[in-house]
């Protein structure tokens, strides 16, 4: 499970200039991430390299 700090992490690296955590890679595929909607929304889906929790 994600700890608190990863989430934060995950968290900044979507919306912010950072990289992502180590252990976490963008998930492959179309469920990777969205196209922004209208209001500028778009989401990423990250999995553990690990333990492959998404």
């Amino acid at each position: 499970m994600a700890t608190i700090l990863e989430l934060a992490e995950l968290s900044h690296a979507v919306y912010g200039d950072a990289p992502v955590p180590a252990g976490w890679a963008v998930m492959r595929g179309p469920f990777g991430t969205s196209q922004p909607n209208a209001r500028g929304y778009y989401g990423v889906t990250y999995v553990n390299t690990t333990t492959h929790e998404v």
